[in-house]
């Protein structure tokens, strides 16, 4: 399979956008103006601060999936058994974090 720059270029911003979505996430659900204790704003968010940041650990989870592109490319070399390994354990690791981030 080729893959071509463009491709991996998007697959690779792509990835970063979905780092400074699930970064925003956060910020949303632990910023508070009137406390600086972080224990104190998780045990007061709103349901929509908690749903919202679910939601972005979601989007972040299929834009991370989306740069397993590059992982896949990474490995191009390595036999395809060792490729597959490595991408699906990669895939099952974000997955896994998206779901556990957003719960």
């Amino acid at each position: 399979m080729e893959i071509s720059k463009f491709w991996l270029r998007a697959m690779g911003i792509l990835g970063i956008f979905g780092g400074l979505v699930l970064f925003s996430g956060d910020l949303l659900f632990y910023y508070d103006p009137d406390s600086m204790d972080i224990n104190c704003n998780m045990g007061n968010a709103s349901d929509i601060k908690i749903m919202t940041s679910g939601l972005s650990a979601l989007i972040a989870s299929w834009l991370y999936l989306f740069e397993l592109g590059q992982v896949y490319y990474a490995f191009k070399l390595a036999k395809t058994v060792a490729r597959n390994i490595v991408v699906l354990s990669f895939g099952g690791i974000l997955v896994s974090y998206g779901v556990i981030h957003g719960a």
